[in-house]
């Protein structure tokens, strides 16, 4: 548990500082500890003193929701999205959405996934009760492992109340040499963009891959509250 800083983001569901508390659980997984996540988050609710209305609780015991990203979709909008293309996403958006913002390139696959998510997805998760959103696109994966399949995922979480995200967690990235090459491409997006580069060799790339075992974290910040 720590303060933690962000630059750029402020608003009624973002603070420039908060408190991020952050936990890791060797030798368990991604989805195994949604239980864990759901039990703190029920337990802070009861006790937190300034708790806001949102964060009221079912108190018959009903089980949070479990959804996978496309899951998630063909509720909202009865398609599945992690294996259309880009164009399909761009013609989706102009069937769906009033209106798209002029910045959003139409190469953009990312952008118009997270367009379509935060406008007719994010705001019915977690509505009649908290909803884990999980398996995120493959390209979305950050530093967390992707499963391979028909269709890649990113083995990431996200946990929401009444269309809010309030923590969310990775199944770790443990192997190096896929750690070394996100970094990199990650460092050459930075430069394009005018920013700094990352360094060449970081602490977490020296130590993945020496016998780390499968490992999920969770990051929880009180931003959200």
């Amino acid at each position: 548990m720590t303060r933690a800083f962000r630059r750029d983001e402020i608003g009624g569901q973002h603070n420039p500082e908060f408190t991020m508390v952050e936990w890791y659980a060797p030798g368990s997984t991604y989805l195994l500890q949604m239980d864990l996540v759901e039990t703190l988050v029920r337990g802070v609710a009861e006790v937190a003193p300034r708790c806001p209305p949102w964060m009221a609780l079912p108190t018959s015991g009903e089980p949070f929701g479990r959804l996978s990203y496309d899951e998630a979709f063909v509720r909202s909008l009865g398609v599945e999205v992690l294996g259309r293309s880009t164009d399909e996403l761009v013609q989706l958006a102009g069937r769906e959405l009033d209106a798209v913002p002029d910045s959003l390139e139409a190469s953009d696959r990312d952008g118009w996934l997270n367009l379509l998510l935060a406008e007719r997805v994010e705001p019915t998760l977690g509505k009649d009760h908290p909803e884990f959103l999980y398996d995120f696109p493959s390209s979305q994966a950050a530093l967390s492992r992707i499963r391979r399949g028909e269709v890649d995922v990113a083995e990431r979480m996200e946990l929401y109340i009444d269309g809010l995200e309030i923590c969310n967690g990775y199944q770790e990235l443990t192997d190096a040499d896929e750690l070394a090459g996100r970094m990199g491409e990650q460092s050459q997006r930075r430069a394009s963009a005018g920013r700094r580069s990352l360094p060449v060799t970081s602490r977490l790339e020296s130590l993945s891959g020496r016998d780390c075992p499968t490992v999920p974290g969770w990051h929880w910040g009180s931003t959200a509250w």
